[in-house]
This record gives structure tokens, C-alpha cells and sequence, in this order.
């Protein structure tokens, strides 16, 4: 049986995320549907085990926790004074590497109990970092991203994401939006167990993705076992590295059709 989980959402705050781009009539933010969803994520997932707990932390420059694992009804009410908190140049995860770590010291050999769900919303603002992969290649660490991204910023053709890869996404005439997508997957190309799901402007995909995310990841199906198809859409697949072998990263473009 699998442990319960320490999961912490790191959502991005910066001004993008303030944008209202999805196709419903209320004309909702993309932090307020993250919100949402991030809630019914948790509500869900407290129902099949009560062993779960969860931590927040908000994404500025770098990470910042606002509460680390615990309670739910503690997490939610955190949750729901989440806002907004301005424009950022630079984007530095060895914070993230720093503030995780420690979580993993709590947690016994072998088992995936510490994962962090990263919720990015910059088009043009690339994520660095110094070494990430001592951490995500850890056996007791998953991290999932969930990457929004400004549609205007992604034109063109249908391009190779990588080399040996069956995933196309499309290509930005300027770079930036693509150029945040494709760090994003060398980000978590270290792990194992790692889903990377992309959003624009479909608020349905958005709140699919999350309730993809639901499971234990001992208990989801094997990246190599899965084949995802979306509407107009036929990628959907998993990861090649660059040395022509199979990696087990997910990568989903929600948006290119």
C-alpha cells in the first residue's frame, strides 16, 4: 500500500497569472481557476486517504513557503488568501531544491512520499537553475509541473520538441513561450514519475490536468504504459532524452490544436 503523501503546491503569483484568458462567461483569472482546482485536487484526495497532508508555497523570484505539510482545512484557508503579487524578471528554482530537501529527511527509503505540484504561468520569463538533479532523481521524490502559457506567445508550425521525441508542440516565433516549455521539461527529465501537462486557453484541460495529478504516483500507470489523445490533437506521448532512450516523463501539450 502506498504512504500517504506530503504535497505541496508551488503556484506561481506573478502578474500573468492575473490574466482571464479562458473560455467560460466569468471571466475568472487563471489564479482563481488554479485555486479551484488545486482545491478539489486536495478535497479529493483527503476523501481517499486522511494520511495526506499539504503545503503551499508561492512562486515570486524563487519560492517562498506560506505553510509547510499539514492540515487541510489549514491549507485551504491559505489557499484562498493566495493572490497576485506583481511582475518578475527572473525566475530561480535552486529555491525550490533548497526548500524540498529538507522533506525528504522526514520520509522512509524508497518510497514516493514527498511530491511538489509547480504551477507556472510566465510566457516569456525562463526558469533557471544550478542542479536540480540530485533531488528529482531522489526514489522518495515526484515533481509535477502544470505550465500556462500566453497563446499570443506561441505561433507557428508544428516543430520537434526534441530530438527522438514523439511530442510536437508549436513553435514560438520569438522563442520565449517555447523556450520556457522546453526548460521546463529538462527540469524534470531527471525523474522517474514526472507528468508535465501544458494550458492555454481550455479551462476544461486545465481542470483535467489537475485531476490527472490525483493519484499516488506508485499508484498511477507507468509513463511507458500511456498514450494520451486530445481533441484535433494526436500528441501525446511519452519523453525520449537525448541519448535515444526511454524516459519516464509525460509531456502534454493541452493547447496545440
Amino acid at each position: 500500500m502506498a504512504s500517504g503523501e506530503k504535497l505541496v503546491f508551488v503556484v506561481d503569483v506573478s502578474s500573468e497569472m492575473a490574466a482571464s484568458p479562458f473560455n467560460d462567461k466569468k471571466g475568472k483569472s487563471r489564479l482563481d481557476h488554479v485555486k479551484s482546482a488545486i482545491k478539489k485536487l486536495v478535497e479529493f484526495k483527503s476523501l481517499i486517504s486522511p494520511r495526506h497532508t499539504y503545503g503551499l508555497a508561492l512562486l515570486t523570484s524563487e519560492m517562498v513557503w506560506l505553510f509547510q505539510p499539514g492540515d487541510k482545512m489549514t491549507f485551504l484557508d491559505m489557499l484562498g488568501h493566495v493572490d497576485v503579487q506583481g511582475t518578475f524578471s527572473e525566475c530561480q528554482l535552486d529555491s525550490l531544491v533548497a526548500n524540498l530537501e529538507p522533506l525528504l529527511s522526514q520520509t522512509s527509503s524508497g518510497l514516493h512520499t514527498v511530491r511538489a505540484i509547480l504551477i507556472y504561468g510566465r510566457s516569456r520569463v525562463l526558469p533557471t537553475w544550478t542542479d536540480a538533479n540530485r533531488l528529482l532523481s531522489d526514489g522518495r521524490f515526484v515533481l509535477d509541473v502544470l505550465y500556462l502559457f500566453d497563446r499570443e506567445a506561441m505561433m507557428g508550425d508544428a516543430s520537434s520538441l526534441a530530438s527522438g521525441s514523439a511530442h510536437h508542440r508549436p513553435d514560438a516565433a520569438d522563442g520565449e513561450a517555447a523556450g520556457v516549455f522546453d526548460a521546463l521539461v529538462r527540469l524534470v527529465a531527471p525523474s522517474q514519475r514526472s507528468y508535465l501537462f501544458s494550458v492555454s486557453t481550455s479551462v476544461l484541460r486545465l481542470y483535467q490536468s489537475m485531476a490527472s495529478l490525483a493519484a499516488h504516483p506508485l499508484q498511477r500507470p507507468p509513463v511507458d504504459h500511456i498514450s494520451y489523445s486530445l481533441s484535433g490533437s494526436p500528441e501525446a506521448t511519452s519523453h525520449s532524452g537525448d541519448d535515444g532512450g526511454d524516459s519516464d516523463l509525460v509531456v502534454v501539450d493541452g493547447d496545440s490544436s
